[in-house]
């Protein structure tokens, strides 16, 4: 926060420059830094006065009616830029309010330009399956969930693809006209699976092309095993998977009875109670700083194993905590997508 200089020391300044005195000398006798003093110099000379100038014009002018009229031109192009809203705005309105006035009513509106989300709409015979599945689990302890082993696939693509921003409050990033129509776009793309525990990370493995059960029995042979023997070596680990078809295949049901791995029912459509997805979510955001350095395959990979290693005891556990209150928030929310 900058220096808060008063009206006295502010007139001595004025008056030791009018004196013939450099800036540097003013700074020196003043104890002031060299750029304050410039810089009230500089608007002394243009207001001639020291007193801090205020202009409250822009909302004095304000109406309701320039408020409803903003908000329909965004209603009308969600995806305008900010400087095409503006000009927009200023070529209506006869009172030429400036730029910054308009932009400030923006966010006093709770407009904002947010990039395009992606939404998940729940069947409603699924919203009763995760209403049910997370009542079961209402009671629990966070320690109850202490020995489940989270799992699950990510794709990572790094291409050309960009983001597309619109207008919108932040209730509306559900509206169906205000999510993205066409698939990304992709360069280099890979698969990973990996598994998490109240103990420590497992094993992230990369998948190549398009998953079956036979890869993924091996999958599990090579990444879930090895953690179940490490972090329960009595037996009482619960591995818990989405209902992707290749997880609850024939092939992989009898794989995993054949070794009496316990598996905890899942309920569908339901990204959004598994925490290893806001694994996937960090590691991609943390993957961004390294997007343009990625030119092939083998060294996304690379970079995905480095983002792996570096995810702490700590978050994961953090994770862990939120699992009672998600059960919560599926009973608030219904059966519909939480905020997790």
């Amino acid at each position: 926060m900058g220096r808060c200089v008063c009206r006295d020391v502010k007139d001595v300044i004025v008056k030791l420059e009018k004196e013939g005195n450099s800036i540097a000398k003013v700074s020196r006798i003043a104890g002031i830094s060299w750029s304050t003093c410039k810089s009230i110099l500089k608007k002394f000379s243009s207001t001639g006065t020291t007193e801090n100038q205020y202009n409250n014009a822009g909302w004095l002018k304000w109406t309701p009616k320039d408020s409803r009229s903003l908000t329909r031109m965004l209603e009308e192009d969600r995806t305008a830029s900010t400087k095409s809203i503006i000009d927009k705005f200023q070529t209506w309105n006869p009172n030429r309010l400036s730029r910054s006035t308009i932009y400030r009513r923006l966010k006093r509106l709770g407009l904002v330009r947010r990039a395009l989300r992606k939404s998940v709409i729940i069947r409603a015979q699924n919203m009763k399956k995760r209403r049910r599945w997370a009542k079961e689990r209402l009671r629990w302890k966070i320690a109850d969930w202490h020995n489940h082993v989270f799992s699950d696939e990510m794709s990572v693509q790094i291409g050309k693809d960009k983001r597309v921003y619109v207008w919108r409050t932040s209730d509306e990033k559900d509206r169906p006209h205000l999510v993205p129509k066409k698939p990304r776009s992709k360069n280099i793309s890979v698969m990973v699976w990996g598994s998490i525990t109240s103990k420590g990370k497992g094993i992230l493995l990369p998948v190549d092309g398009n998953i079956n059960s036979q890869k993924y029995c091996q999958l599990l042979q090579d990444g879930l095993l090895p953690v179940l023997d490490w972090y329960f070596p009595d037996g009482d680990g619960v591995f818990v998977q989405d209902n992707a078809t290749c997880h609850t295949s024939t092939e992989t049901r009898e794989w995993l009875e054949q070794r009496h791995i316990e598996v905890s029912s899942w309920p569908p459509q339901s990204p959004d109670l598994n925490i290893i997805e806001n694994i996937w979510r960090l590691m991609k955001l943390e993957l961004q700083k390294y997007a343009e350095k990625i030119n092939s395959r083998q060294e996304l990979l690379e970079y995905l194993q480095t983002i792996w290693r570096s995810i702490s005891l700590g978050k994961i556990e953090e994770l862990y905590r939120t699992l009672p209150v998600r059960m919560r928030a599926v009973r608030v929310s219904k059966g519909t997508m939480t905020r997790f």
